[in-house]
């Protein structure tokens, strides 16, 4: 799955680590100060103030909307620090909560002046690898360097959560700092998104309520686009990851099914005949019905549209290209993404 912004906060992990390892002085470091040539004619005072501090709590304060041509800008742009910074300020740094994805690129290109790495090179070496996660890919930008939307199954999701549930430790070895751990996953920002919950740096925080206001559980979130998440509740010393395609509606089974039905912090009784119960309905998910309605004839339009390819124009979903090739009574798709091409996929 494309785990898409839940990858803000593997980055926040990178840059906890590149703290620690002086390859980045600190957190209050200017954005200036770490593209001294590129950004070299800055005037405007607003933005020579703005700092990492203010990219990873979404208060940079720059007056672009996260979804918008502005952004695509800076995405797939040849000179994507300088693009953003070309952009007017809505107000002073710091104050105010503006989810901007852009601002992973600026840091991904942070990450590689400081290290000499890409992050996906960064991601393997310092976390994927020692998780037993490989062949990870990633968005890239205009410049070719990766900076969001890493492919992880739920699975390789949920080894991410479990190493921050243990503090950075995984199989007794610290991966990322402790205090980094805390620091990042605490308030940093008020974001007035009453559902979404509160900002850390590139992690999301949330008190959910049980069955009334007085009952609540906190929990951090590595949240992104259409339900990809990690939600990890210390409290509990657990870890749920949701996929799909519907942000609310993972949010809602999380909210209003999985943390209300837990029961307790032990282990409870075995129940074998709700366990065989679960058992047989999972099954019968993975294997879908046999009720299918037969496949009609192609329309006449299909002649028109076997082997075209159809070319995109720039996108934050990496589509570059797709035919369709029709055969009888099925239709197969080929799509060409900025990860690869996926050739003759039968839809139907």
């Amino acid at each position: 799955h494309n785990t898409k912004s839940a990858s803000k906060s593997i980055i926040s992990a990178l840059t906890g680590i590149a703290l620690e390892k002086k390859w980045i002085k600190s957190p209050d470091q200017t954005i200036q100060s770490l593209f001294p040539e590129t950004l070299k004619n800055l005037k405007d005072p607003l933005k020579k103030k703005i700092t990492l501090r203010h990219l990873m709590t979404m208060t940079s304060g720059f007056n672009i909307a996260d979804q918008s041509p502005e952004a695509n800008q800076v995405f797939f742009g040849p000179e994507p620090v300088k693009t953003l910074f070309g952009f007017s300020m809505a107000g002073e740094p710091g104050t105010k909560f503006n989810y901007l994805t852009p601002s992973m690129v600026i840091m991904s290109h942070i990450l590689k002046k400081t290290t000499g790495e890409d992050i996906k090179e960064l991601a393997d070496e310092y976390l994927f690898k020692p998780l037993g996660i490989h062949d990870v890919q990633w968005k890239k930008d205009g410049t070719g360097l990766s900076f969001t939307d890493a492919v992880l199954t739920p699975l390789e999701m949920a080894k991410f959560g479990v190493l921050f549930l243990d503090n950075g430790k995984w199989q007794g070895k610290q991966l990322v700092p402790a205090n980094w751990v805390k620091e990042s996953t605490k308030i940093h920002v008020k974001t007035g998104e009453q559902d979404l919950g509160d900002y850390g740096y590139w992690w999301w925080r949330k008190s959910l309520h049980l069955k009334s206001p007085e009952q609540s559980i906190d929990t951090f979130m590595a949240m992104g686009w259409g339900g990809q998440c990690i939600y990890v509740i210390p409290g509990w010393n657990m870890v749920v990851v949701t996929t799909g395609a519907d942000l609310g509606a993972t949010m809602k089974a999380v909210h209003q099914f999985i943390i209300p039905s837990v029961q307790s912090k032990k282990p409870l009784p075995n129940n074998p005949n709700t366990a065989k119960a679960l058992k047989a309905t999972t099954a019968q998910l993975q294997k879908g019905t046999s009720n299918r309605t037969p496949i009609a004839p192609h329309p006449p339009l299909s002649k028109k549209l076997n082997g075209k390819t159809y070319t995109f124009a720039p996108n934050n979903f990496g589509l570059l290209g797709m035919t369709f090739h029709f055969a009888d009574k099925t239709c197969y798709l080929s799509v060409k993404h900025e990860r690869g091409v996926f050739k003759k996929m039968e839809i139907g």
